[in-house]
């Protein structure tokens, strides 16, 4: 098996491809949703670390939570990844799919095969506003075309429409895709995740509007802001360019509920474990007896004494007392 990053090799799969799982950018990067190669994905199972030097050389807890981070991400990336990478062979912005507002991949199509899932397609996007947050840093105003078929209605019907829909909530991952109209242009893609969500600014006749924050570690993204403006480099300089922006959505996808578990799993690599000899051993271990069971040890229950009413809470406690041979110590009032 060929380990991660270039441990095995001699350049990685992609900007986001590293030996140390901590360095793994959670969402996905452009050269990684674009590469060729498959993922390192190592076995949930330690009779195969003969095949796997990386995992053979890690520590027993930390084999089990980088295996956990990585195959979870997977999990989550690769219906996204194949559906970009379609869209990327059939065309992108040139694709006859889209005409619809969504993108549905074929089968045929080339990239990971792997149950990729439709994308809606909003057309014109741009960054129409830059404000910061206390909570999630630099943020993006995005404003967008309504789609095809709301663009005849009035406010009142969009509003009823965004109200009821499941479309771009709170912390979906989304990906601004430009590209030029010239058959054959390859796209730039960069990944933001949803923080705010208004059915009015939604609703708006002259565009859609949501918040978004950069999905890369950094939370600020000049990227992002080149992707959405058409800037692009031209001889060492900024210019800025003809081409169509996309902001595209994964239907279905669950971003919001996966990025918080793998990032809690990178942070609990940085610690210690605890009770990682008992979690994380691949042979039952027999614990020791709580100190309850220990001979000579005794324990004052006087608090379940209630001289005002019987309880069988009581009964049950003499009843355990007795069967595990326990001395106690309790008041004259319920003696034992």
């Amino acid at each position: 098996m060929v380990g991660p990053g270039d441990l095995d090799r001699d350049l990685p799969r992609h900007d986001n491809d590293f030996v140390n799982f901590l360095q793994i950018q959670i969402a996905p990067t452009q050269e990684e949703v674009f590469s060729a190669e498959p993922p390192y994905l190592p076995r949930n199972n330690s009779t195969f670390l003969r095949d796997d030097r990386h995992m053979a050389l890690q520590p027993e807890a930390r084999r089990i939570v980088e295996t956990h981070f990585r195959l979870m991400r997977e999990d989550l990336l690769r219906p996204l990844c194949g559906s970009v990478q379609m869209l990327r062979s059939c065309g992108g912005i040139l694709s006859p799919n889209l005409t619809s507002g969504r993108f549905r991949p074929s089968s045929k199509g080339k990239g990971h095969d792997s149950g990729a899932v439709d994308l809606y397609v909003y057309r014109n996007a741009r960054v129409t506003d830059i404000r910061t947050s206390p909570r999630s840093g630099v943020c993006y105003e995005i404003t967008f075309d309504q789609p095809g078929a709301l663009r005849k209605k009035t406010t009142k019907e969009l509003h009823e429409f965004w109200k009821a829909s499941r479309r771009l909530q709170m912390g979906a991952l989304v990906c601004l895709w430009r590209q030029s109209a010239v058959r054959g242009s390859e796209p730039a893609v960069e990944f933001a995740v949803i923080i705010e969500r208004d059915d009015s600014n939604l609703a708006g006749e002259k565009g859609a509007k949501i918040v978004v924050t950069s999905a890369a570690n950094s939370g600020y993204s000049e990227r992002l802001i080149h992707i959405s403006l058409k800037i692009a480099a031209n001889e060492g300089r900024n210019v800025v360019v003809n081409d169509e922006v996309l902001l595209l959505e994964p239907i279905g996808s669950s971003y919001f509920a996966y990025a918080p578990v793998l990032s809690a799993l990178q942070s609990l690599a940085r610690v210690e474990l605890p009770f990682a000899e008992i979690l994380c051993a691949d042979q039952p271990i027999a614990a020791s007896k709580p100190a309850i069971f220990h001979p000579g040890i005794a324990f004052d229950f006087n608090v379940l004494a209630n001289p005002t009413r019987q309880s069988g809470l009581l009964k049950n406690v003499r009843s355990f007392l007795a069967m595990h041979r326990i001395p106690v110590i309790i008041s004259r009032h319920h003696p034992l």
